[in-house]
């Protein structure tokens, strides 16, 4: 059971899940080591409909991140869509321009525990619900099957508060 989710404001193919993964490691590691608070950092995922993608964690010592850039932003199907897709709310995301972004904030051990699927080798197109919640689709291919469509594993990661 899927569940229920607003339209998302961005939906943009991820970098390499082990690549993220190594990164947001380092990120929570350094975070943890440089901070007094008794509750985790959270990581801050923020996505655009312009290809671009950043990692941020930021404490009371340490703010650093990471960028992407020209990922792809997949065409949507209309057909698949419960409004018109020129008034869903990426095509509005779209239209504002490359400095509207999405954001989320995981908690980063429980992030590194998802993109572990990264073994998987597939696709992952992450949809980005501002503030609210991440879900990720991870497509995973048949190599033993060349003609069998990709099989498809959900992810739901719910944003904390700012």
């Amino acid at each position: 059971m899927q569940p229920k989710v607003r339209n998302p404001d961005v939906h943009i193919q991820l970098p390499p899940l082990l690549q993220l993964k190594a990164i947001s490691d380092r990120f929570t590691k350094l975070a943890l080591s440089s901070s007094n608070a008794p509750k985790a950092p959270k990581l801050e995922l923020s996505a655009n409909m312009h290809g671009d993608l950043r990692l941020r964690i930021q404490t009371e010592t340490i703010d650093i991140s990471s960028s992407w850039s020209n990922l792809e932003n997949p065409e949507l199907d209309p057909n698949q869509l419960d409004v018109p897709l020129e008034e869903h709310p990426s095509t509005r995301f779209r239209e504002e321009g490359p400095n509207r972004w999405a954001t989320v904030r995981v908690d980063g051990k429980d992030w590194s525990k998802v993109l572990s699927v990264g073994r998987l080798e597939g696709r992952v197109i992450a949809c980005f619900a501002d503030g609210h919640a991440l879900i990720l689709y991870v497509y995973v291919p048949h190599y033993d099957e060349v003609m069998a469509d990709e099989s498809v594993v959900t992810y739901y990661v719910q944003s904390y508060s700012s």
